[in-house]
């Protein structure tokens, strides 16, 4: 639903080389999870036009599938999985909080979904409220504003379960409100680009998106890019007859980020390695959606003296319209 705002870290994965082969190996998770639905649909295995009201091809109205597809499970940190259905609108509430041993980040604020077909959706997050502890200093002020676009590029069902293979494109101008460096954001234009591979059945469901988030250059700074990998599983683990589902999900994400430029120079003291593991709850009915988590990191292969994180927490809400 809402992105995790991690440390920003730059790191230069040894060449370009390196950069060529990380791409390579995304591309192929992607392709490799994606094939098999394109193969199936090739061989008339799935139907493409297959939609909700089709009693045909759709799963049984249970587990899952009892709440409409903007309340169904979906990821707490994973990115490009907003389909809401056709002229609906849904809005979020989140707050989120990263802690080291040094420094401690929060933030709060709010996100809309719109959905213009029931392939394409927008997804507006407006400034957030943002406050970081760093050893003695601490600064306020509010976040980078978000756009993300996403397209359904295949969707289909069968009786068991649905998938989707969607793009989905993201910027983030510069637009917060402090000088500083301690948060997030900055002055540069952030771009996001990317796929996912989802599919879903009454009582499971499993993603994987694949990306980069490209960096750019303002004057004597330039950002490094940063390429994502991102997987998770749920498991549906109590329906009620008033129309509440109630899942656990299970994510691993992965960041590998090159080093920033500053003034030519390579910033010795950016970038980084990154795989956290981020446990959820979600708790939704056709109006509402509540999800929360956590999670630590099982990999910080951080360059230079940089500080580590210990954990973080993020707590979602949301409204269908």
């Amino acid at each position: 639903m809402h992105p995790l705002s991690f440390p920003d870290l730059r790191k230069d994965v040894k060449g370009a080389s390196i950069e060529k082969k990380i791409l390579f190996f995304f591309l192929f998770v992607f392709f490799f999870f994606s094939s098999p639905v394109l193969a199936a649909k090739g061989q008339g295995g799935i139907d493409k036009d297959s939609k909700i009201s089709s009693d045909e091809k759709h799963p049984p109205f249970v587990g899952n599938f009892l709440v409409p597809t903007s309340q169904r499970p979906g990821p707490l940190i994973g990115f490009g999985l907003n389909f809401i259905g056709e002229n609906r609108v849904q809005t979020y509430a989140h707050g989120e909080t990263t802690r080291g041993t040094n420094r401690t980040q929060e933030a709060v604020g709010g996100s809309v979904a719109y959905g213009i077909t029931d392939d394409l959706a927008i997804y507006l997050s407006p400034p957030s409220a943002e406050g970081v502890r760093d050893r003695d200093q601490k600064t306020t002020g509010w976040s980078n504003i978000g756009l993300q676009v996403n397209y359904a590029l295949y969707t289909g069902s069968t009786t068991s379960f649905e998938e989707i293979i969607s793009l989905a494109g993201a910027v983030s101008p510069p637009t917060a409100s402090t000088n500083s460096g301690l948060l997030q954001g900055g002055k540069n234009t952030r771009v996001l680009l990317g796929g996912v591979f989802a599919r879903m059945y009454p009582e499971w469901y499993g993603f994987t998106s694949q990306g980069v988030l490209l960096g750019s250059r303002l004057g004597q700074v330039g950002v490094g890019h940063e390429f994502l990998s991102q997987f998770g599983l749920g498991k549906n683990i109590l329906t009620l007859k008033s129309g509440w589902i109630f899942a656990v999900l299970m994510e691993v994400d992965g960041q590998f980020i090159r080093k920033s430029q500053i003034n030519g120079q390579t910033a010795p003291d950016s970038g980084g390695n990154i795989i956290t593991v981020a446990p959820s709850l979600w708790i939704s009915s056709e109006t509402w959606v509540f999800q929360i988590g956590g999670g630590g990191y099982l990999v910080q292969e951080l360059n230079g003296a940089q500080d580590k994180n210990n954990y973080f927490l993020i707590a979602n809400i949301g409204i269908a319209f």
